[in-house]
């Protein structure tokens, strides 16, 4: 497929003095994002706001479903927030999903494999969401956003089976109720698919570290509905987390990593050689 790339743009006489050829740049994107912009207080079931996705919110029955209300969103250096946020108990995986957008016309149309799941072979995406605890007192616990593929239609309100996770993207060392940001860089292949994990990573710079997952050589990732689950080892009172601002995204730079541009690298060495050349002559 072709790939979304930063080209080099150099004003023409500049580039035509460097001897650099002036080509288009492409624009990368956000393919689905939620940031939760609800009436405070209200239940996160049947909600549908955000973009690329094809259904609101679901939960399971019972109690399950009015266990997520929208509370104040969620905040971390660098990154773009907006709205509210998800609050939900999470003592024996409360659990709410949705379907992502995966018509062949619709945002992850090149990122699509023969069973119409994203996860194209070539192809990779970047993940990321705020998460936080809400109850520090009570420890051991984690979030989860996870992946699901072939979620029956049938019953979209019944708590997905285990079945059907393809990857859990986990925040399992909370940081109290400062939140915690998880980043996933998925490379899908023909082989194996990779998956890197970034824990509160600085979004200053291009992305370092990072944590690839040990996946078997058979796991398959590709997805077609993300869902908000917790978990705690003590439910007395009942604890709660929170999760904002889900993205899911073509490039580290959309998630809010600050790389430099080719264009600015070759800018700055444009003027390096432009001052020696100006030196050359003055001497």
């Amino acid at each position: 497929m072709n790939r979304v790339s930063h080209q080099v743009l150099l004003p023409t006489a500049l580039a035509a003095g460097l001897g650099f050829a002036v080509q288009p740049a492409a624009d990368a994107a956000i393919l689905a994002n939620e940031s939760f912009e609800y009436t405070g207080g209200s239940f996160i079931q049947g909600q549908n706001g955000g973009t690329g996705f094809s259904s609101a919110w679901l939960g399971a029955p019972n109690f399950f479903a009015q266990d997520a209300r929208a509370v104040p969103g969620l905040s971390y250096p660098g990154y773009a927030v907006s709205g509210q946020s998800a609050e939900m108990s999470a003592a024996n995986f409360r659990d709410h999903h949705r379907f992502l957008d995966v018509d062949p016309s619709g945002p992850f149309t090149d990122y699509l494999d023969g069973s119409g799941n994203i996860g194209a072979d070539g192809t990779e995406l970047w993940i990321s969401y705020l998460g936080a605890d809400n109850t520090t007192s009570l420890g051991g616990g984690k979030l989860d956003l996870r992946l699901h593929r072939d979620l029956a239609l049938a019953s979209p309100n019944a708590e997905p089976p285990g079945g059907n996770i393809v990857l859990q993207l986990e925040l399992d060392d909370l940081n109290g109720v400062t939140p915690d940001l998880l980043v996933a860089h998925i490379q899908f292949g023909a082989g194996q698919d990779t998956v890197t994990i970034y824990i509160n990573p600085d979004l200053s710079q291009a992305p370092t570290g990072g944590s690839v997952l040990d996946l078997a050589s058979t796991v398959d990732v590709s997805f077609d509905a993300i869902e908000m689950a917790g978990e705690y080892f003590a439910n007395n009172p009942i604890p709660s987390g929170t999760f904002d601002e889900i993205r899911i995204a073509e490039t580290a730079t959309d998630i809010g990593f600050v790389i430099p541009e080719p264009s600015s690298l070759l800018l700055a060495s444009a003027g390096l050689i432009l001052a020696a050349r100006r030196r050359r002559i003055l001497g």
